[in-house]
C-alpha cells in the first residue's frame, strides 16, 4: 500500500518530464553507449553502435550504425554513415554516404560524397560531389570535387575520373 501511494504521488512528476525529453529529442533512436548522448534538439536521427553520433547537438535526419560512425558530427544534416568509424570526424558535412570500415573517415565538412568499401575517400576533408567504390577507393582525395575513383587509390584531381 505504501508503495501504491508513493507511485501515485511520483508519477505526475514523472510524466513530466518524459514530456520533455520527448520535445527535444523527437523521433530520435539510439542503442549503445553514448550514442547520440549530446543531443539537445536535432531529430529524426538513428544511431546505433558505440559513441556513434556521440557529439550531435542539432543535427537531424543522420544514420549512424557502428561502433564511433558519425560520432564528431554536430549540425550536419541527412548523413549515412554504415561501419566502424564510417564518417567519424564530420562535424557539418551534409548529404554524405559512408559503407564500410573507416570509410570517408577524416571529412569535416564535404558535402554530396558517397563513398562504399573499406577506407574509401579516407583522407579527404572537404572535398564535394565526390564518388568511390571498392577498398581504399579515392584514398588520395583530400580536397578536391567531382571525383569518380573506383579500385585503389585516386587522384586528389578536381573533375577527375
Amino acid at each position: 500500500m505504501i508503495l501504491k501511494n508513493y507511485l501515485k504521488r511520483v508519477m505526475p512528476s514523472l510524466s513530466s518530464v518524459v514530456f520533455v525529453l520527448v520535445w527535444f529529442a523527437i523521433h530520435n533512436t539510439a542503442t549503445g553507449a553514448e550514442a547520440l548522448s549530446s543531443n539537445t534538439d536535432g531529430f529524426d536521427n538513428t544511431a546505433n553502435g558505440q559513441q556513434a553520433l556521440a557529439d550531435n547537438t542539432s543535427g537531424f535526419s543522420n544514420t549512424a550504425i557502428g561502433v564511433l560512425a558519425l560520432s564528431s558530427n554536430t549540425i550536419g544534416n541527412v548523413n549515412t554513415a554504415m561501419g566502424l568509424e564510417a564518417l567519424r570526424d564530420n562535424i557539418d558535412g551534409e548529404e554524405n554516404t559512408a559503407n564500410g570500415y573507416r570509410a570517408f573517415f577524416a571529412n569535416t565538412s564535404g558535402d554530396n560524397n558517397t563513398a562504399i568499401g573499406i577506407l574509401a575517400l579516407s583522407v579527404n576533408t572537404s572535398g564535394a560531389f565526390n564518388t568511390a567504390l571498392g577498398r581504399g577507393a579515392g584514398s588520395g582525395v583530400s580536397r578536391a570535387k567531382n571525383v569518380i575513383a573506383i579500385g585503389i587509390s585516386g587522384e586528389n584531381v578536381s573533375n577527375s575520373c
